[in-house]
């Protein structure tokens, strides 16, 4: 049986509190009437009360072009970049103090507050093909690589995509129909270790060897979900709007192991 080693809840010191400071700067170049160019870059420091990660500290930079140059078309393409580094203490875990370079629990950090880079990509578009009628597709691509842990979650891959479909005057009478797909790729990995006293412990590194209770392992996840929803919008006069709704969802996931 292999060891599981699970991010259980922190009880955190009385009177948890954290310190949370933004910076931001926003930029805006006009290219014609109806195309420009949006950029913003954010400096966030988070300082806390929690021993694994007392401090963090995220970058994020985007760039956005938008169109509205054709009359029934409008989109928006998206590039995002975000970073970010933690003060961790890799001898306080979730679970217990006291871990040392020895220890297999030593080389792995909660994801929330682990060091990370990621990109994406989201695109947007808006499509009018006759009066009243609307049509919305929006798409995104997200890459997350979790650094400098040997153990735990070491990525992430998400899609998201959206379709929306109006018709009517939203002053009027107007129904919509909605759809959203999403799709969550991430792996883990982990190392078993013998405990010495019936097996020698090959230590708690990946390339630490392997036999029966020494070996490395890891998990491919994998989690889908999807929702359909029906929307209509009645205002039988100005000062009443009446709003029905249906929505379905559905989750669904997999794992597979190795060793």
């Amino acid at each position: 049986n292999a060891t599981r080693f699970c991010i259980a809840p922190f009880e955190a010191p009385d009177n948890f509190e954290y310190t949370k400071n933004t910076y931001g700067l926003d930029l805006n170049y006009r290219i014609d009437a109806r195309q420009k160019i949006l950029a913003q870059y954010n400096y966030v420091q988070v300082d806390r009360q929690l021993e694994p990660a007392d401090e963090s500290t995220l970058q994020r930079f985007w760039i956005e072009y938008r169109n509205t140059k054709w009359a029934n078309w409008s989109g928006r393409l998206r590039y995002q970049y975000q970073q970010q580094r933690s003060e961790l203490d890799h001898t306080v875990t979730n679970n217990s103090t006291g871990q040392t370079p020895a220890s297999v629990p030593y080389y792995f950090t909660a994801y929330d507050v682990n060091n990370f880079d990621q990109n994406m990509i989201r695109f947007n578009v808006d499509w009018t093909p006759a009066p009243l009628f609307m049509v919305g597709f929006g798409a995104t691509w997200r890459d997350t690589n979790f650094k400098d842990n040997y153990y735990g979650r070491t990525d992430d891959d998400t899609q998201l995509y959206d379709l929306t479909i109006s018709y009517g005057d939203p002053d009027k009478f107007r129904i919509s129909a909605i759809g959203n797909y999403a799709e969550v790729k991430f792996n883990q990995m982990y190392r078993n270790t013998g405990s010495n006293s019936t097996t020698p412990n090959l230590g708690p590194l990946p390339d630490g060897g392997s036999n029966s209770l020494n070996f490395n392992w890891g998990t491919g996840n994998t989690q889908e979900s999807w929702l359909i929803a029906v929307l209509a919008d009645w205002v039988p006069m100005d000062n009443l709007r009446l709003t029905s709704s249906y929505s379905y969802a559905k989750t669904d996931g997999g794992v597979d192991f190795w060793s």
